[in-house]
């Protein structure tokens, strides 16, 4: 498969004395042919906008949408660029008034169509601690990926919340984290577009207590997932991140929250009506099944956990009183989250009854990937006698996975030590759609 190599020059329009530092990162949106290229600024960037450009033809100024949530912070600026052409190597750098001001990055376009096999890392649960191991492996895995030494294609890496861990510490460090971790991932956030959804690490500071953060703000503002819908829908109430879904060639993508907007959620309702988005979103997609026959779902907090203790084992249910009926009905293949700090595998499962099979099971296979290493450390406390749905636990070493489409009726899943980079769990989960 020919790769057309492509220059786009993206130059974020902003003059000198107003860039401090900047926090490049990218991210899918609906639309395949498009990308979102974000940044951050200090200071505020009057007429932020991206420039950009095939080879030897005249440049396309795209302008940025430019946002601060506290002016002491810094600025936020997204921009959309279009039209790309698929299976596409790009390259950009940031520009500074005409001058060269960082690296220059590439990313690869996808084909629109499953034309061959492709492998999307997960995982949850990372920080700037404890995490180093974890980051190296995926850095590892990028950098194959773009100079085409990787048998599969990664389109993107999808993080199921808990992403700095800045409110773990000293509110006066709670900006400095966020950063840190972005520094610290740069060379994965700047090449492939990384899909990000929230935790109850992103709820707000540390103490003592920023008012200003509470309700996901940073994560809100510093990230541009794929919209939840028109601003005329109902289900919600402002522009966020919470909950989004796109297409990707022969996968449905849906990320919830588990954070917020259901009935007995963690944190009080603040977003919009999240569940019946979700329904209306299962049946666009099953109405689709055609064209798209896989649908993974993914969210922060766990369906059916093992997890020793109140806190874990009490949040599950308000979760499946919300969406497994859904899940069920539209028949969601499989669903990632994180937030216990280890691994733990299911068998297919509704509504408690454990199917011993993935071959072509009715009920819902679930995978808790939360231990990409925080700042709290590996959970290694689990209920004894675990539940019949209960498969595989993994507590011994920080972790990322692989999901691998093989086909339109098969998908592979594979759990990485990272320490050792050596296999410990996989599955072979076969729907006949």
């Amino acid at each position: 498969m020919k790769v057309i190599q492509v220059a786009l020059l993206v130059v974020l329009s902003v003059t000198l004395a107003y860039c401090s530092y900047h926090q490049e990162h990218i991210a899918r949106t609906h639309d395949p042919k498009s990308m979102v290229v974000s940044w951050f600024t200090k200071r505020p960037v009057p007429n932020a906008h991206v420039k950009y450009y095939r080879v030897a033809n005249k440049a396309v100024t795209t302008p940025a949408e430019s946002a601060t949530f506290n002016a002491t912070v810094g600025y936020v600026h997204h921009a959309v660029i279009q039209s790309l052409f698929p299976d596409t190597l790009y390259s950009y750098t940031v520009t500074v008034a005409n001058n060269t001001y960082g690296d220059v990055h590439t990313f690869r376009t996808s084909n629109t169509s499953f034309t061959a096999p492709f492998k999307i890392p997960l995982y949850g649960d990372m920080g700037i601690s404890n995490s180093l191991n974890t980051m190296n492996q995926v850095t590892k895995l990028i950098s194959a990926d773009h100079l085409n030494q990787s048998a599969e294609h990664i389109p993107f890496i999808l993080h199921v919340g808990d992403i700095s861990y800045a409110d773990d510490r000293n509110s006066i460090l709670y900006e400095h984290v966020w950063d840190t971790w972005f520094n610290m991932m740069s060379k994965v956030l700047t090449t492939t577009p990384y899909m990000v959804m929230p935790g109850n690490h992103e709820h707000e500071s540390g103490r003592p207590f920023l008012p200003y953060s509470q309700y996901f703000v940073d994560f809100n503002y510093r990230f541009k997932m794929p919209l939840a819908g028109p601003l005329s829908d109902p289900y919600y109430h402002k522009p966020h991140n919470m909950w989004w879904s796109f297409d990707h060639q022969n996968v449905h993508i849906i990320a919830l929250s588990t954070e917020t907007d259901y009935s007995h959620s963690p944190y009080d309702p603040n977003f919009g009506d999240q569940v019946a988005w979700l329904h209306e979103d299962l049946i666009k997609a099953a109405a689709n099944r055609h064209n798209v026959p896989w649908i993974i779902a993914m969210g922060h907090r766990p369906l059916y956990t093992s997890a020793k203790g109140g806190y874990f084992q009490n949040a599950q249910y308000p979760l499946r009183d919300a969406i497994e009926d859904l899940f069920h009905q539209y028949g969601v293949d499989i669903y990632f989250s994180g937030h216990v700090h280890a691994y733990e595998r299911t068998w297919p499962v509704y509504k408690n009854v454990t199917e011993k099979t993935y071959d072509n099971p009715k009920g819902l296979t679930t995978i808790t990937a939360g231990g990409a290493g925080c700042t709290e450390g590996l959970l290694t406390d689990w209920v004894e006698p675990r539940a019949e749905w209960s498969a595989k636990i993994f507590d011994q070493d920080e972790t990322y996975g692989l999901i691998h489409i093989e086909s339109n009726s098969v998908l592979k899943w594979e759990l990485f030590s990272a320490k050792h980079n050596a296999v410990v769990d996989h599955i072979t989960l076969t729907r006949h759609h």
